[in-house]
């Protein structure tokens, strides 16, 4: 053991609920879901704010009885009232394991069990009209509502629900972060936009929210919402709880030892549990919680993440629900919210990504019993990133970011508030109660058909032209998903987005699902079907994706971000516009590295696949030899420093490790006239199509981000993760830096010429509406509707030749120039790459 923390028990505070809360059926429902007595303190402050018709957040801890005060708001409003209640659930898993305690309450309280209803995407879509008729409790997760019922404004239950809608819940907000939570703002005021113009002579209705894990709660819950917010915090608890003791144990924290390792324990705890206790074990990877669930090997014990179907979610929940499982193994499925209290035990592999999440994880233990949660990663795991466990449990949680004004988050936004006003002939006025963020204005501007936009943003517009609501989700940004097909009997067994495919669902991957192997043989990626086709297998060792990135960045007008530019003799730093190439090259079984280059030869489904996408990054150059160059040393010191500045930002500023990457090769600097690689510089970026900035804390807040991992080199030593002779040259390096203005080089072209996409170039090409990789041949000017349009001969993977139009072609990777052409005597002039 490394670290011990002993959060020690807490006794109860209790108050007397007010008025009407106190009285009546609700009263006495009440009284009896506190054991007889009085509420907590914290139960009982918040129900005054809601009884004063205030908008409420409770940001109190995991298991201190926050879902008792929206739930005494809506039932009292059910027996006494005539309005109606929406409940956000931000997953499926605790909407479900929410829906039976509803209905009991109900029941107690002499009523109906039907007047609370779910809406999911499991639902029919005419149960769902049924249930919005018939029930005046509404538990959904924001995604159907969006998808669904924002599309549905024009039926009648839609607008009569939307009328009496008294009360908005919107529980665990702290995991409206990020993208999911940059769209819910917006897709929050088209709902109070909807429910306005269903009602406007009703008031708005009141929002409570909940949340654990939110460093500043009235904030955030404005910025998402509109609305102001009073707050029941962490001074205010009066709830008790048992004592938790957490562990820091060393062992491995990625890859097969780490699977082996936490297997073993979860065995180990299996076999001496008692029947009154359960566990939950946690890892990051999808894939990493099957193999560990087959290396347990029990039919007590079964993996959970996404990726189930419906069917397959609800057994395993109900067998948690049951006591017929005594383990589950999950990624982040299941930290939030859950309250199964046999849960006694939780061991998490390797270090959850943020504060936030470690604190969650945590709260699964430890409800009705004292727990103990631990978390298994390498000895000096928290302090190369200058913290510790206790810090990390006990200190300040992250900032949670929002992103509202992403131009490609508005845009989708914009296009689906047109579609529900019914109008898209013009902007509609936007009323300035909702808060709308900055910009959206503009961004319906250019949502509007034939609108001029910027070329990535007509890709957006095409991808959810007809049908926006269901094109942009409010968790993601546009991406392909694959259906997960048996090639045996055609039966769907999950689904997958593209860029989990290549990590995952790669061609000749062994993949798991729900403890069942199979082979990963064809991909079939069209504008009319996306499916990756899956051979059922006994058991096969498990694989690894061989994957690579491709940047390529520029310190051009144009590119550059907000003028983030400082350059020296020794380098530069930018944040900026970033084009970049994901792939799958190949995969390794053991120490064997089998490459599709190879593999190609004998099974023409074995392809490199891969993904392409705008995003923005920050990019370091550092042309000093301790950094630049090809040995061992440079290399590795890049890849050393590449992983260090990713590990912190992602860990300080709350980033989601699977949204920011970080490249030390593969990087090209490029302007008008070409793409040229260098050796000399690391790259921190997004990997959300189009980009949300969430590498910039690397160029705004360096010092802040080099005085962590001086505080790692002190603590972790030798296994720090960079040696304190690295920072230092790092601060050294950053200190001779200065603002410096984007270049500016435009290429003369002369009369009768071309500015062309030399010969070879390997650019990226619209084909049916989906980005592929091709390589030109030569130019050519066709005759093309009573016009010359200039053309490209291109050949594909295959050796296939044919022709695309010039603005169908787009600069992406690093193996690309510009020439100048003439196309009368077809001489072509390559010009030098300058950057």
């Amino acid at each position: 053991m490394i670290e011990r923390v002993d959060i020690p028990p807490r006794a109860a505070r209790y108050a007397p609920a007010p008025a009407p809360y106190s009285q009546g059926r609700v009263g006495r429902w009440l009284t009896g879901c506190v054991g007889g007595g009085q509420p907590y303190f914290n139960q009982s402050s918040a129900l005054e704010v809601v009884a004063r018709g205030s908008n409420l957040v409770v940001a109190t801890p995991t298991a201190s009885g926050k879902s008792l005060v929206f739930m005494a708001a809506a039932l009292e409003e059910i027996v006494n009232g005539d309005g109606r209640v929406l409940v956000f659930y931000p997953q499926k898993m605790l909407g479900g394991d929410q829906f039976a305690r509803w209905q009991r309450a109900l029941e107690r309280l002499g009523l109906e069990p039907n007047l609370v209803g779910e809406i999911t995407g499991e639902v029919s879509m005419y149960e769902r009209e049924r249930v919005l008729e018939r029930a005046r409790i509404i538990l959904a997760t924001p995604d159907v509502i969006h998808c669904w019922l924002m599309r549905m404004l024009h039926l009648p239950a839609a607008a009569a629900f939307l009328k009496a809608l008294k009360f908005v819940v919107i529980d665990e907000a702290h995991t409206l972060d990020g993208v999911f939570g940059s769209h819910f703002a917006f897709f929050f005021r088209r709902l109070r936009d909807a429910r306005w113009r269903a009602g406007p002579m009703t008031p708005e209705p009141q929002v409570i929210a909940a949340t654990a894990t939110l460093r500043d709660p009235a904030e955030h819950l404005a910025a998402l919402t509109g609305l102001s917010f009073e707050v029941i915090g962490e001074d205010q608890n009066g709830a008790p709880a048992h004592g938790v003791t957490l562990l820091h144990i060393d062992g491995p924290d990625v890859g097969a030892a780490s699977e082996k390792a936490g297997a073993d324990i979860m065995t180990a705890l299996l076999d001496k549990m008692s029947p009154a206790e359960a566990a939950i074990a946690f890892a990051d990877s999808r894939q990493g919680v099957e193999r560990i669930a087959r290396r347990v090997n029990r039919t007590d014990a079964k993996p959970y993440r996404s990726g189930f179907n419906p069917a397959e979610r609800r057994s395993i929940e109900g067998g948690l629900r049951a006591k017929d499982l005594k383990a589950i193994f999950s990624t982040s499925a299941s930290e939030l919210g859950i309250d199964i209290p046999q849960f006694a035990y939780g061991l998490n592999v390797g270090i959850p990504s943020t504060r936030k999440s470690l604190r969650q994880r945590c709260g699964r233990v430890g409800r009705a019993q004292p727990g103990v949660f631990a978390v298994m990663a390498p000895s000096a795991a928290f302090a190369r990133l200058g913290s510790s466990l206790r810090e990390s449990i006990t200190g300040p949680v992250e900032a949670s970011p929002l992103y509202l004004s992403n131009p490609f988050i508005q845009f989708q936004q914009a296009r689906c508030y047109l579609r529900e006003l019914g109008s898209e002939d013009c902007v509609p006025e936007l009323r300035s109660e909702l808060g709308w963020p900055d910009g959206f204005a503009g961004a319906l501007e250019m949502a509007l058909p034939g609108a001029e936009r910027p070329r990535v943003l007509d890709d957006i517009a095409n991808t959810g032209w007809d049908n926006p609501h269901l094109a942009y989700f409010l968790r993601s940004m546009p991406s392909i998903s694959f259906a997960l097909k048996n090639a045996r009997n055609g039966e769907t067994i999950g689904t997958i987005d593209h860029e989990k495919a290549l990590r995952e669902a790669y061609p000749g991957a062994t993949y798991i699902h729900l403890g069942a192997h199979y082979r990963v043989i064809d991909w079939f990626n069209t504008s009319y079907e996306q499916t990756i086709k899956l051979q059922p297998i006994k058991r096969a060792e498990p694989t690894h994706p061989l994957t690579r990135f491709q940047i390529s960045a520029s310190v051009e007008a144009g590119e550059v971000v907000d003028g983030h530019l400082l350059a020296s003799a020794e380098g530069c730093l930018v944040e900026a516009q970033l084009r970049a190439v994901e792939s799958v090259e190949g995969y390794r079984i053991g120490t064997t590295s089998l490459l599709y280059r190879e593999l190609l030869e004998k099974d023409r489904r074995m392809r490199r696949k891969q993904r392409e996408f705008m995003t923005v990054g920050v990019v370091m150059r550092i042309q000093a030899p301790w950094f630049a160059g090809t040995s061992e040393s440079q290399v590795a010191t890049r890849r050393a420093v590449a992983e260090a500045l990713q590990e912190v930002i992602t860990r300080e500023y709350g980033i989601s490790p699977g949204d920011l990457r970080a490249a030390h090769s593969g990087i090209a600097f490029h302007s008008i006239t070409g793409a040229r690689k260098v050796d000399d510089a690391v790259a921190v970026f997004d990997t959300v199509p189009g980009g949300l900035r969430l590498s910039s804390p690397l160029f705004s807040d360096f010092a802040a981000i080099i005085a962590r991992l001086e505080r790692g080199a002190e603590l972790a030593g030798e296994e720090a993760l960079l040696p304190a002779s690295t920072v230092q040259r790092l601060e050294e390096w950053h200190s001779r830096l200065t603002a410096s203005e984007p270049h500016h080089h435009p290429p003369q072209v002369g009369e009768g010429k071309q500015l062309i996409f030399a010969p070879s170039s390997r650019v990226s090409v619209k084909i049916r509406g989906q980005t592929v990789e091709r390589v030109l041949l030569e130019p050519q000017m066709l005759a093309i509707g009573g016009g010359e349009q200039l053309m490209y001969r291109y050949e594909d993977l295959s050796g296939s030749q044919a022709w695309v139009a010039h603005d169908q072609v787009e600069p992406i990777g690093n193996d690309w120039q510009r020439a100048i052409w003439n196309p009368i005597n077809n001489h072509i002039e390559p010009l030098e790459v300058n950057i």
